[in-house]
């Protein structure tokens, strides 16, 4: 009886071994399944401002200020570049192929953005991807970001968004495939802010 109960034990120990044996190759396959396939990211922003700091001065007549404050709501906000940042720099020059950039100024006028949070682009390798910019007006832009999604993988980045959704799709990086570029504004202390943020995505080959 022994005997028995011993050969049931050691019989019990070699099939969950096989049997673990057998499992492994499925969590891996499952695990390349989970990889994601594509990605989105942030490589920077393009920041420009419209400055009516003038409206606090204490030497100029209602008149004079109100002559400037007609004239500097009609010219468009200039590139800042107080950061010395390379990457900021190097991206004005990429936007400026798109004709909404000229030299150090940005060209509201011509900056045709859509609003509508549901888009999608072609890459260069023929796959279909599908944008999603959501803009958290409930968590005071806690949640603010874009999704990119192609069933059944996704990818998501972080995203600031002020006054609504203004993007536009863009090939800004050499390379031949789109990124989205998003335009945010705010107001503060006379000044007008416009931030040109643009978004990779990128492909695994």
């Amino acid at each position: 009886m022994k005997q028995a109960f011993s050969l049931g034990i050691i019989f019990c120990l070699i099939n969950s071994c096989t049997s673990n044996n057998q499992k492994q190759p499925v969590a891996n396959s499952i695990a390349k399944q989970v990889e994601k396939s594509f990605s989105i990211s942030s490589i920077g922003l393009v920041e420009f401002v419209r400055s009516f700091s003038f409206l606090q001065s204490s030497t100029m007549s209602q008149k004079e200020i109100d002559k400037l404050y007609n004239k500097t709501e009609k010219s468009n906000p200039l590139f800042t570049d107080y950061k010395g940042d390379t990457t900021d720099n190097i991206l004005k020059k990429y936007l400026e192929r798109s004709g909404f950039v000229q030299g150090d100024e940005f060209l509201i006028s011509k900056f045709k953005y859509s609003k509508k949070p549901d888009t999608s682009l072609t890459n260069s390798n023929g796959e279909r991807i599908n944008i999603y910019v959501y803009s958290d007006t409930v968590g005071w832009g806690d949640h603010d970001k874009i999704t990119i999604y192609n069933s059944p993988d996704s990818a998501s980045a972080k995203a600031t968004i002020y006054a609504g959704v203004k993007y536009v799709l863009l090939d800004v990086i050499p390379g031949g495939n789109k990124e989205l570029v998003l335009l945010n504004e705010h107001y503060l202390m006379n000044t007008e802010f416009y931030y040109l943020e643009v978004f990779e995505i990128k492909s695994k080959d």
